[in-house]
């Protein structure tokens, strides 16, 4: 589905502003395509070290473009030296999956799946009742923390035009997550988690 190009980043650019960010478009080179492709990235910051890159990419031209997924992106430091992934299991996952990480909420363990190289941080991020309702109720959303790149990404499979209240939400939830994070290391520090 083709939306008009002005449209879409009126209404990313306006929440933008909202927030207090920052945005660009960028237009990228166009290789072996009919068209051409833009991202917009939004720009929030958290605070003088930390900010959350939101983007969203199109294709087409510059009257009309499709959609492709939104992307929440928070460069973290050496602190979370960890990799953790939230999957959707399949069939056969459920039948043969091992090494899982156990979550208090029967409906999450059957409908998702986490690899991680620290289960304890996984175990304290989805026993939490709002994150778990967030991945529960959206198919579509998925969740990586890559200790390679340093970052922390949510990214929404759902190629549309974006309501601002939409967007919102999914930044709301993304900052908690990262507060749920830095919480779980605070107290960790602070000697009281002890795994």
């Amino acid at each position: 589905m083709l939306i008009k190009f002005d449209e879409w980043k009126n209404r990313i650019c306006d929440w933008a502003k909202n927030n207090k960010g920052s945005y660009r478009i960028i237009k990228h080179v166009p290789l072996g395509s009919v068209g051409d492709s833009f991202t917009i990235e939004v720009n929030i910051k958290r605070n003088d070290f930390n900010s959350i890159i939101v983007s969203q990419s199109g294709g087409g031209t510059n009257l009309e473009v499709g959609l492709s997924h939104l992307m929440f992106e928070n460069h973290i430091a050496e602190i979370y030296n960890l990799d953790l992934s939230l999957y959707r299991r399949d069939f056969l996952d459920r039948l043969f999956g091992s090494g899982k990480v156990n979550i208090r909420n029967k409906t999450f363990n059957k409908t998702f799946g986490i690899s991680t190289s620290y289960k304890p941080i996984a175990e304290w991020l989805f026993n939490d009742g709002k994150i778990q309702a967030l991945f529960i109720n959206n198919k579509f959303l998925v969740f990586n923390i890559s200790r390679k790149e340093h970052k922390i990404t949510l990214k929404s499979m759902k190629t549309k035009f974006y309501e601002e209240e939409e967007l919102q939400f999914l930044l709301d939830n993304f900052k908690y997550i990262i507060n749920k994070l830095n919480e779980y290391y605070i107290n960790k520090k602070n000697g009281n988690i002890f795994k």
